[in-house]
């Protein structure tokens, strides 16, 4: 069971862990200190060989612990210092902080910026057991949440009892869909054509882009169809919401519309890119356009400005298409990825719409599709390799890579919670007709969202609790998948 799973079931996890770890802490400490001691005295051995043991000792659960020191474990050229439980695998350290430890040895760069993100993750997970005991996701507050709903109604005498029956029902509905684990909850058969995008509008109402050149907004619990916008020439290939829900950008062939949906039209086209759009993104308050003319641009989307339309800044930094972009909780950094296989950092200068490379990852092999911030500065990018890579962007260290899809991956999706508070959730969208469910903590799939009949274009988180999130998944065929997920 994950660390993240023990906390759920066991919210006295924690406690005991940190005692545990405290004690593996005092047992490298008074050994650095004996071998100091052996070593003034002239006597004993400071630096045992492989494999060789410099003791046992017992950690308040009763578990012996033995430390030893293994030359051939290295990471970029450092020895590492295992804690390895007798008896046990190597893979018990999983949530050591390695270079807190009292080792004779320093770690390298890259272990040090996956501690990191562990203790990172850590955090996330304390402020969870804090704030909700974790208890049973997606039951028991959920029926809490129920019944405190009918006592409010029976107190409120002004409404009838068939009203409050309704309710009560819908309640319990709502109970019912959003609390499988990874089940299908419904199939919509949105397209005449592949679906390529989709976007979460603040309403709770998604908007599908398809290549069949129309965009079509969907209240995703009932599956219904609230309207269609028509106005692109030829495939739409990406959407996001502008200022609120009401104004979307969809982006095809060399331009971009910008729409009101109240309205069913097109509030303004956005000429500049050379060749077709593929991505589309509000940073910081501009629009941010990734294309196939291997350009970012920013533009101005406030139609009370008197600059509405015109664009503010061009990107160039890749050598070949962008096609993905993805910005960070400070609202100022941002991340864009491109056929030319690398992921570029953007850093924000201030007031003035501009912006410089911080730096560039690289890693994968093939094509970057998608991008998405999953902490203050990690960032999860998938790719036509097959792969999706953790990113640890202050350092440029690729903190792992996820393995796990048939054929490419071409979408990313992240559950971070309100204000980015929660354990990040990863999800994932391939070719092989497959959404996939990451654990970060561990660093592996907890589940997989099998049942689409073609491959998988593109993925959106639909809403959030506390407690539980809901997943769309567009298809080649052009329908359009809700799951309902209950957190782990």
């Amino acid at each position: 069971m994950s660390y993240y799973g023990k906390a759920a079931a066991n919210p006295d996890f924690l406690e005991s862990w940190q005692t545990q770890l405290d004690a593996i802490r005092d047992i490298f400490s008074h050994t650095r200190k004996a071998r100091a001691s052996l070593t003034e005295s002239g006597t004993g051995k400071t630096d045992p060989g492989d494999g060789q043991e410099d003791g046992l000792a017992t950690l308040p659960s009763g578990n012996p612990i033995s430390l030893r020191r293994k030359r051939n474990s290295k990471v970029g050229g450092a020895t590492a210092v295992d804690a390895v439980a007798a008896g046990g695998s190597d893979e018990t350290d999983d949530h050591l902080d390695g270079d807190d430890l009292e080792g004779d040895e320093p770690l390298s760069d890259l272990q040090k910026d996956k501690n990191k993100f562990v203790r990172w993750l850590r955090a996330r997970h304390a402020q969870e057991v804090a704030g909700v005991a974790l208890g049973n996701y997606g039951e028991q507050v959920e029926a809490a949440e129920l019944e405190q709903l009918k006592l409010q109604q029976r107190r409120r005498s002004s409404i009838e009892l068939g009203e409050l029956e309704e309710r009560s029902a819908s309640a319990e509905e709502h109970v019912r869909r959003f609390s499988f684990n990874g089940d299908c909850v419904s199939t919509i058969e949105a397209h005449e054509d592949a679906v390529n995008c989709i976007a979460t509008l603040d309403n709770g109402n998604i908007i599908t882009g398809s290549e069949d050149m129309a965009l079509k907004v969907w209240n995703p619990n009932q599956a219904k169809l609230i309207c269609t916008l028509n106005g692109h020439s030829e495939g739409v290939n990406c959407v996001t919401q502008l200022t609120d829900a009401d104004t979307v950008a969809s982006g095809s062939d060399r331009e971009i519309l910008v729409w009101s949906i109240a309205e069913c039209a097109v509030l303004k086209s956005l000429k500049g890119h050379s060749s077709y759009v593929w991505g589309l993104l509000m940073v910081d308050g501009l629009l941010t356009s990734a294309s196939a003319d291997k350009t970012v641009r920013l533009w101005c989307v406030e139609r009370k400005r008197p600059e509405f339309g015109e664009c503010f800044s061009v990107l160039e930094e890749h050598r070949d298409s962008v096609y993905s972009i993805a910005k960070f909780p400070d609202g100022t950094t941002m991340a864009t990825g491109s056929a030319d296989t690398t992921v570029v950092i953007w850093k924000g200068a201030g007031h003035t719409h501009h912006y410089v490379r911080s730096r560039v990852l690289r890693g994968h092999t093939k094509l970057v599709y998608s991008l998405v911030a999953v902490g203050p500065a990690y960032l999860a990018s998938a790719s036509d390799d097959w792969t999706i890579r953790l990113w640890d962007c202050d350092s440029g260290s690729c903190l792992s890579c996820l393995d796990g899809h048939d054929a490419a991956v071409t979408s990313l999706a992240a559950f971070l919670g309100p204000g980015g508070s929660q354990v990040p959730i990863l999800f994932s969208g391939s070719r092989d007709c497959d959404a996939k469910l990451w654990d970060l903590t561990t660093m592996k799939c907890e589940r997989t969202l099998a049942g689409h009949r073609d491959e998988v274009l593109c993925i959106s988180v639909l809403a959030s609790t506390h407690h539980c999130g809901v997943l769309a998944t567009g298809c080649e065929d052009g329908t359009v998948k809700i799951w309902g997920i209950v957190q782990m």
